[in-house]
Parts: structure tokens; C-alpha cells; sequence
């Protein structure tokens, strides 16, 4: 009896979403980043960042190169069904970008929005692979 009980439970029990397990975005990734400027993607921009996760914590830095880099804030991972999501920001040269990333296969991918100095607000995709 006390087998069927605990089966009943396991199956109408949903799961906690900050039980699951992220993957960890421990590392360094790089790629490019296509910024959409008055309706058009322009290419060349580039982005280069080391992350540490611990938990749901994500410290580290960013930049547009290895030698260029500034401090990341605001870093987090959560995971829902399985889905896993990185949100961080940082500012660099008066430029604040904010980034929303989903892990998908061996990259993250996602949105950027860039408010530069002058108060414009731009978008750009970023697709991010480790760094080797």
C-alpha cells in the first residue's frame, strides 16, 4: 500500500523549478552580436565574457574582447521545465547592456538591450559558444 501511496505522489507532485538543476554557465563563451539600428542588422560587433555560477548566482565579467573586459551585475540562472535562462548586465564605456540568454545545445542565445550614453536604446541577438 504504502508503494502506491508514495507513487501517487511522485506523480501529481510537480516539481519545484528552483529544485531542478541548471546547467552551469561556468566558463568562457564569445560570439558575435547583430544590433538592429533604425530597423537595420548591422554585423562586426563582438562580445566576450567569463562567467561563474554558483547556485543561481552568476558573477564575472564582459566585454568586446579578452583584454576589455568589465564587471558583470545582476548575473542569475534560473531553470523552469527545463528551460534554462541566464540574465546579466554590464556597462562599459558609459554603454549599459543587458543580456537574456537561453542555453540551447552547446551555446547560449538571446537578446540584448543597449542604451548607449546618449539615452538611445538599441537590440542585437547574441550567440555565444564556450571558448576553448
Amino acid at each position: 500500500m504504502f508503494g502506491i501511496v508514495a507513487i501517487a505522489l511522485a506523480i501529481l507532485t510537480p516539481p519545484a523549478a528552483h529544485l531542478q538543476s541548471a546547467s552551469s554557465v561556468t566558463g568562457t563563451w564569445a560570439g558575435p552580436l547583430i544590433v538592429t539600428v533604425d530597423g537595420k542588422a548591422t554585423e562586426g560587433e563582438y562580445v566576450h565574457v567569463v562567467l561563474k555560477q554558483t547556485g543561481d548566482a552568476v558573477t564575472g565579467t564582459a566585454g568586446d574582447n579578452a583584454d576589455h573586459q568589465y564587471p558583470i551585475k545582476n548575473g542569475k540562472v534560473t531553470t523552469v521545465r527545463d528551460v534554462t535562462t541566464l540574465t546579466f548586465e554590464f556597462i562599459a564605456n558609459g554603454v549599459h547592456s543587458s543580456f537574456s540568454l537561453r542555453s540551447i545545445a552547446a551555446s547560449l542565445k538571446g537578446d540584448v538591450r543597449i542604451v548607449g550614453e546618449d539615452g538611445h536604446a538599441y537590440t542585437a541577438m547574441a550567440e555565444l559558444k564556450p571558448v576553448k
